[in-house]
């Protein structure tokens, strides 16, 4: 036989269990496109997709009244004083690759092929998270590659907050505060709270949910009524089984929100414990659900449906793409209402301070 050429016995078409590779790499096809329609994750929970590279967000809740008719005049026309705010979203592209040898696609089971698979999902999951994390933890303002500005929440840059239920403010204004002491207790945690509801976010028809890490999840359980906190912390339906001689007082906070875990509720807000908050941070955020159009961030991606969310591309042979293919994804992120969250530092210093993992926004 001549060397240097393969031959029919080469080709790899099937796992060592005996999967056809074909079937698989259809497999792979069929979970991305579940993975990408799944909008109530944590990143759905607090973006709302884009597809251009700026908006005119309005910044305001109004709370517009009726009056009262008469015989024969016609009321004024209802006309919200609302001047929107011009936000851009960053947008990058990413990609990575998967190579298999033939001996290992021979040898191998699927369920070691497909967790090569899993693999890249999560990292696609962690890294897009990441970067809506960041866009709400970065107080520092940013450049989208149209040259507009992407701005975090509200900083002290000057711009003015429109005025909420007679509440005024000015161009001082921030959304990233410390503590001032070196420990986090439930007054803390409320200031924070105000710092949404006090431009109406969370009192809307939205859910007000605190982000702690777990060292912060420890302090936050043991909040009670006092001179420390003006709730008390309940455990959620899902918290392990506990001896107690006090009784709840309405409702028990539910197991999840969307497909977000909770570990409880503390006054008007979810509590949910995540190790993608940073220690000695604490984040409340006013979500409007999956995909709300008041969600905090803007989500862009790609005007065109087909570039959208993670895409799986075969590798130079068509016939055998599972041997050697590509994942690619295109996004950006950038704050859509800038009250809509609010961030906190446990630390004794009076100026915020970015979170290390977050300085630098991944897209």
């Amino acid at each position: 036989m001549a060397r240097g050429f393969n031959t029919a016995s080469d080709v790899v078409t099937r796992s060592g269990d005996g999967t056809d590779l074909a079937t698989m790499y259809r497999e792979v096809t069929e979970a991305l496109r579940l993975y990408n329609g799944q909008r109530d994750t944590l990143r759905g929970l607090l973006s709302y997709n884009v597809t251009t590279a700026s908006e005119d967000v309005i910044q305001a809740i109004y709370s517009e009244v009726f009056e009262e008719a008469s015989e024969y005049g016609v009321p004024v026309g209802m006309r919200p004083d609302a001047t929107p705010l011009k936000l851009g979203f960053n947008f990058k592209d990413f990609d990575t690759a998967t190579r298999y040898t033939w001996k290992f696609l021979r040898d191998a089971s699927a369920e070691q092929i497909r967790n090569v698979l899993d693999t890249v999902m999560e990292a696609d999951n962690r890294q897009v998270f990441e970067a809506v994390l960041g866009a709400l933890l970065n107080n520092a303002e940013r450049v989208n590659p149209e040259g507009m500005a992407v701005r975090p929440l509200y900083n002290g840059d000057g711009t003015v907050p429109p005025i909420f239920e007679g509440q005024t403010f000015d161009g001082t204004h921030t959304h990233y505060i410390t503590s001032g002491a070196a420990t986090f207790d439930g007054v803390d945690l409320a200031a924070l709270i105000s710092k949404v509801r006090e431009h109406g976010y969370g009192a809307d028809g939205s859910q007000l949910l605190a982000l702690v890490n777990p060292q912060e999840a420890e302090e936050v359980r043991g909040f009670r009524v006092g001179a420390d906190s003006p709730w008390d912390f309940i455990a959620g339906e899902s918290a392990p089984a506990y001896l107690t001689d006090q009784t709840i007082v309405g409702d028990t906070p539910p197991a999840q929100y969307g497909r977000l875990a909770l570990i409880g509720g503390f006054g008007p807000a979810y509590v949910a414990e995540t190790h993608l908050m940073p220690a000695g941070y604490v984040l409340v955020v006013a979500s409007d659900g999956a995909n709300g159009t008041r969600n905090p961030v803007g989500f862009r991606q790609h005007p065109r449906s087909e570039y959208q969310g993670l895409r799986s591309i075969p590798g130079p042979s068509p016939d055998y793409p599972l041997q050697h293919s590509y994942y690619q994804r295109s996004f950006g992120t950038g704050v859509r209402h800038r009250g809509a969250a609010a961030v906190m530092q446990v630390t004794t210093n009076v100026n915020y301070a970015t979170p290390v993992k977050y300085a630098r926004v991944v897209a």
